[in-house]
């Protein structure tokens, strides 16, 4: 589990530095959950998908601490952190163990039971 959060942040990290504009980004009705703020965790730190007005880059992917994305992006309504959506399309999915609900689909072949993808 460790190797694919690891993956996946740094696939955000290529993100964050190539400050990528990317078109036909999908909109992105929900939240990240304090839950999945602890999971994607890594040294304290977790990478969100931040929804901006800004219609060229609606999506910057930024890297706060725990306590930044429960606090903050864990209440506002676009922000995600998702696994296999590096460059913040809209298009994530939640890893194996990773926190679950009804406004984030779980990768493909896992189900949302009691809580967490599996």
């Amino acid at each position: 589990m460790k190797g694919l959060r690891s993956l996946f942040l740094l696939a955000m990290v290529i993100t964050v530095s190539a400050s990528l504009a990317v078109p036909g980004v999908v909109s992105v009705v929900h939240a990240v959950t304090p839950e999945q703020c602890q999971f994607f965790a890594e040294n304290g730190k977790v990478f969100v998908c931040h929804q901006t007005t800004s219609p060229k880059n609606p999506y910057v992917s930024v890297l706060v601490d725990i306590q930044a994305c429960v606090e903050g992006h864990a209440q506002h309504a676009g922000d995600f952190v998702g696994f296999g959506d590096p460059l913040c399309q809209g298009n994530s999915c939640l890893a194996p163990g990773a926190a679950c609900d009804a406004t984030l689909p779980c990768c493909e072949g896992l189900a949302c039971s009691n809580g967490s993808c599996r």
